[in-house]
């Protein structure tokens, strides 16, 4: 008995480094995980916000620009609506970049404001004073471009 406790106590401080190692690796898996499950709980929760949004401005989430741009106080508040919307394509995008679903649903909701992006091409590089990640210019560019 006390030889293989005597064994023992000869290989546990060679065994100490690999069992210190397997822990940070967990902990660093498990902080990963916990931050992309973060992420899609953010994009998630940022749309479900736009959509009850555009469920309570109906006449912002599927315009008559034509109608917004004649009142000026109706058009500002249109501005502030879609800057919502490119945020939460922002937050969205963030976690998904590359996922066809997510930008497929953000096209369709961009999409509605075809008129007002072609008609103000320098409102989401610099309207507002309020500045877009790359990848949602490049998707309002997109909808710009649609000949749908």
């Amino acid at each position: 008995m006390w030889k293989i406790a005597t064994c023992w106590a000869q290989i546990a401080p060679g065994l100490t480094p690999l069992v210190a190692a397997l822990a940070v690796f967990v902990a660093w898996s498990q902080l990963r995980s916990n931050r992309v499950n973060q992420r899609e709980t953010t994009a998630k929760g940022a749309f479900r916000e736009y959509l009850k949004l555009a469920f309570d401005k109906q006449e912002f989430a599927n315009p008559d620009y034509a109608a917004l741009k004649a009142d000026p106080n109706k058009l500002d508040q249109y501005h502030w609506f879609l800057a919502y919307l490119l945020w939460t394509c922002e937050e969205v995008l963030s976690y998904t970049k590359d996922d066809k679903i997510w930008r497929a649903n953000l096209f369709a909701n961009l999409n509605q404001h075809r008129a007002f992006f072609r008609d103000r091409p320098d409102f989401v590089r610099d309207g507002a004073n309020l500045f877009y990640e790359q990848h949602v210019v490049d998707l309002v560019d997109d909808v710009v471009k649609d000949t749908a």
